[in-house]
């Protein structure tokens, strides 16, 4: 048995030293796609549960009326009600901007996200690739 450092990829075990710098290229590129990938899973939660705060902070501050069915200008459509922007107090309007910017944010986050598992997927089939051609 080896005492070289070895990578194990589908099953098969390589000596690490033996690899092309090709291959050990896609082996960072692969390992760094893991790592985006797992901070913006993390923001993902963190941006999540602010959401979610806001959420609980905006329903204590919901006016009392709501808005008129034809009213179309400034008007902000929570939990299918419809308030007038005009209403809220500073506390409900600052709780709207922040759900409209976290919300922004998960949109980039999921973007970047679909990058990252795209750009994973092609190291991983590059490393195969590679792999395959070398044994």
């Amino acid at each position: 048995m080896s005492t070289k450092p070895q990578l194990t990829f589908n099953g098969q075990s390589y000596e690490i030293e033996s690899l092309s710098e090709q291959v050990k290229q896609q082996i960072v590129n692969l390992q760094f796609a893991d790592n985006e990938i797992q901070q913006l899973n993390n923001k993902l939660a963190m941006a999540n549960m602010a959401k979610s705060r806001y959420i609980q902070v905006l329903n204590q501050h919901l006016p009392e009326k709501t808005a008129a069915a034809n009213k179309k200008k400034d008007v902000i459509t929570f939990d299918d009600k419809r308030y007038n922007l005009d209403d809220f107090d500073e506390q409900g309007r600052a709780q709207i901007q922040n759900l409209q910017a976290v919300t922004q944010m998960l949109a980039r986050l999921n973007s970047e996200l679909a990058i990252s598992q795209t750009a994973r997927h092609g190291y991983y089939q590059m490393l195969e690739t590679s792999l395959n051609e070398k044994h």
